[in-house]
């Protein structure tokens, strides 16, 4: 089985690859791995690839091809995967399962400063448990993590639809399931995408013995 985890900044969908690759054993690609590491191979941050693509339109181009035929290569060596990226509904057409996470923008933002103030993993453990940190934030430092988060939003979809003439916000056609993780743990957005995923294979046995 195939799967593909989208989301808006903060959604969550990282970490849901993460767990959900783990608990199913599934191998795991993240585009925005790619990324860094195909930058760092440029000898460039990934500010300042991202920075040079807005002046150079055709390096942006040239870029995403490359992360396209990487993914493309990736898929061909394994048939059960978890692929975290924006773009991985669009690209990657014979998925099984396409995912997108999204949230309150306040929420999104919170999570991600505590993120760099704890790391990734110890909150999403901290909020499944219903833990309190000790770390806190200050209005000021909340209310420019939402505009940081904006900027990028409208950055990433105008640079793809340029290229590609989809929005991986608002095109959610592509998608079988649309979760608002707003107010869900981690481990819950898993439950709930495990229990999609054993429908899919009721489904597909059932036609399989159909077919007999």
């Amino acid at each position: 089985m195939i799967i593909t985890i989208s989301g808006t900044p903060g959604a969550g969908d990282t970490t849901a690859t993460d767990m959900l690759g783990e608990e199913l054993g599934y191998k795991v690609i993240k585009i925005g791995e790619m990324c860094r590491k195909l930058a760092k191979e440029k000898e460039l941050e990934i500010e300042q690839l991202w920075k040079k693509q807005e002046e150079e339109p055709e390096e942006l181009r040239k870029f995403n091809r490359e992360i396209d035929q990487k993914q493309k290569k990736k898929m061909k060596k394994k048939e059960k995967i978890v692929i975290n990226g924006k773009l991985s509904a669009y690209h990657v057409q014979n998925a099984d399962l396409k995912i997108f996470l999204t949230a309150d923008i306040e929420e999104r933002a919170k999570r991600i400063l505590m993120r760099k103030k704890i790391g990734r993993k110890k909150y999403a453990e901290k909020v499944d448990n219903k833990e309190e940190t000790k770390k806190k934030l200050e209005p000021e430092e909340m209310e420019k993590q939402v505009e940081k988060i904006k900027k990028r939003e409208r950055k990433e979809t105008k640079h793809w639809e340029k290229i590609y003439g989809y929005n991986y916000i608002k095109d959610r056609e592509k998608y079988d399931m649309v979760i608002d993780t707003t107010n869900k743990k981690p481990s819950e957005v898993i439950n709930q995408i495990k229990e999609r995923i054993k429908e899919i294979k009721n489904e597909w046995n059932q036609r399989n013995n159909s077919n007999r």
